[in-house]
């Protein structure tokens, strides 16, 4: 090990500079993360003669980005509230239930594939609770016995067959 390493095991061994380690960690984390938000803004520079196209592609290029970070930011104040975790939290690392809490709090604001993309969280994984099951078994039932059409009831759904017999008798 070199004399450097040596130095900084034992720095992180003292339990009074552990919080200095930490302030120190996080500082340069803090810095790496305002360099890589500055290289994602950065835009290439339109001229002062940039045809309209170019401007409206520019300009859907920045709402998308706002849209995005604005999710990002939902996203890490609603962990931050319910999960009470820290808003520098990797949401990739909560576990299912966190992101089911997520999920549901953030559902009515934004669509349910564009939460569940960003999180990362298998579709199948969202819907394993049982009433969120028992709900899909009990619209899935209701599909078949009612509105699916079937070749041997003559092009009819179950129920438009069943009106139709009702009618003709």
């Amino acid at each position: 090990m070199t004399d450097d390493m040596m130095n900084l095991r034992s720095l992180v061994e003292k339990s009074a500079d552990a919080d200095l380690l930490r302030e120190m960690t996080g500082f340069a984390a803090e810095k790496l993360m305002a360099l890589e938000a500055a290289s994602m803004t950065r835009r290439r520079k339109l001229s002062p003669t940039a045809s309209r196209d170019e401007l409206e592609r520019e300009l859907e290029a920045l709402r998308s980005d706002v849209k995005r970070l604005q999710l990002e930011h939902d996203l890490l104040t609603k962990a931050n509230e319910l999960v009470k975790k820290d808003l520098g939290i990797d949401l990739r690392l909560l576990g299912n239930r966190e992101k089911t809490l997520l999920l549901d709090a953030l559902r009515d604001t934004y669509p349910l594939a564009e939460l569940l993309i960003r999180l990362e969280f298998a579709c199948s994984s969202y819907f394993t609770t049982a009433d969120d099951s028992m709900q899909q078994l009990h619209s899935y039932i209701r599909w078949y016995n009612q509105h699916r059409v079937k070749l041997s009831l003559g092009g009819f759904s179950p129920a438009e067959y069943r009106r139709n017999l009702a009618t003709a008798a």
